[in-house]
């Protein structure tokens, strides 16, 4: 079952026929979260063509809150088509939960033998990350109980440099 929240996103997701999906400041510590309502969840109840997600957390908090509310974390989710293509993913190895990747498998790049210049021979994959920042640009005294971030989009294409 999934939240209010939660029915309007997968609706626009819908809508726009969105493949890949970045999020931040998703403030849960989703070890906290009870069974059945995890992230995971959610978008399999949302679709049944596929998805793949990876979620990053900070998860050096000894006792999670009762509601789970945690400020940060990020995520990023492929859909549909997309998640087919899925290769691997991860998670800040530090536990801060302050970004999280997708490897996208790309299709195969054949070069002709005369072709010297360009990228090497073999697969262009596409490596998706949503990252968490602090915004550091606050005016002093105007935020000091809020948590003021900025996300980032960043995109990597990355060739097999071992073909």
């Amino acid at each position: 079952m999934t939240h209010e929240k939660q029915k309007g996103l997968f609706k626009c997701w819908t809508d726009e026929r969105v493949g890949i999906a970045l999020l931040t400041e998703v403030n849960l510590q989703w070890s906290a979260v009870p069974r059945g309502h995890k992230w995971f969840d959610w978008v399999k109840s949302f679709t049944n063509q596929g998805h793949f997600s990876s979620v990053s957390y900070y998860e050096h908090q000894e006792f999670p809150t009762p509601s789970a509310h945690q400020w940060g974390g990020c995520s990023v989710t492929l859909l549909h088509k997309v998640a087919l293509r899925a290769k691997s993913g991860g998670k800040d190895e530090t536990g801060l939960g302050r970004f999280s990747w997708i490897n996208i498998r790309g299709r195969d790049i054949r070069q002709q033998q005369s072709q010297t210049d360009g990228p090497p021979a073999g697969p262009l994959d596409l490596v998706v990350v949503s990252a968490y920042r602090l915004n550091t640009c606050q005016t002093p005294g105007k935020f000091d109980n809020q948590s003021s971030s900025r996300s980032e989009l960043i995109v990597l294409v990355k060739w097999d440099l071992d073909r």
